[in-house]
């Protein structure tokens, strides 16, 4: 049995150039001390002339001993070079199409799709282990530009499909911008977040309570039948004092060994 941490930080990339060292630096370092096989976030100040949380993620993740992969549209992944070795990324997507001559007020963001990195165990785990980072549209989104996030769970089955197949094993981490205590965020896929596998959902969101509290995740793939959650916890600024307005999730998981 590998106990195995995932570790998310939804981000904001309208923080300073100060906030996003700072923010980057805290995050490896709990990271580190945890033990986290993965980090993922959202929002890596993906603009070309406000990269600097971007730089800031490469440059900490690096330090810490991370394989990092920042995607230009904001999505990040960082594995843990002391788990995993043979490391690849991509992305998949844009399920939902970025928005062009809007304002933040009307709606305006980022294409939305999922940015994945992939490692093998050295030790412990059949398999490659794929982690992916998404980050879902607000309902103010999705009504000013008449899109919807059941397209963002249609590809959350086709990530799955594709990098959960045979030995492989896979999560997805994110921000849904939806209530996971109240709804099926990935309507009747093949994700369960472990939220709603422990059936516990902490607050997860510092500020914003219109949207519900419980708005991040970290998922598993639930045909990954070796994979079970053992402990979550959300790190509050209490705990874990960081200028994004997300709080820290850090999910544990347990895999089994492979039976042939």
């Amino acid at each position: 049995m590998t106990r195995v941490v995932i570790q998310h930080n939804s981000g904001q990339f309208s923080d300073t150039p100060f906030e996003h060292i700072s923010d980057a630096r805290a995050t490896f370092a709990h990271a580190v001390k945890v033990g986290a096989w993965a980090v993922t976030g959202t929002e890596s100040a993906n603009a070309p002339k406000n990269h600097d949380a971007r730089d800031a993620l490469l440059h900490c993740g690096a330090e810490a001993n991370f394989f990092v992969f920042a995607h230009p549209y904001g999505e990040w992944v960082a594995l843990n070079r002391r788990f995993l070795k043979n490391f690849d990324h991509g992305y998949m997507g844009p399920y939902i199409p970025g928005t062009h001559g809007l304002d933040a007020a009307h709606g305006a963001h980022a294409p939305r799709g999922i940015a994945w990195a992939q490692g093998v165990a050295k030790d412990g785990v059949t398999g490659k282990i794929t982690v992916g980072s998404t980050h879902w549209n607000t309902p103010a989104q999705n009504k000013a530009t008449g899109q919807s996030n059941s397209k963002m769970a249609k590809g959350s089955q086709a990530f799955g499909l594709r990098h959960g197949r045979d030995k492989d094993i896979v999560f997805l981490n994110g921000d849904a911008n939806e209530r996971d205590d109240a709804t099926d965020i990935f309507e009747g896929g093949d994700f369960l977040t472990i939220a709603d596998e422990r059936k516990d959902w902490p607050k997860t969101h510092g500020l914003n309570t219109k949207r519900g509290t419980a708005i991040d995740f970290i998922a598993s793939w639930t045909r990954d039948n070796r994979v079970s959650a053992v402990d979550y916890e959300v790190l509050d600024d209490s705990q874990l004092k960081l200028f994004f307005d997300h709080f820290v999730l850090v999910g544990t998981f347990e895999i089994r060994p492979l039976h042939r």
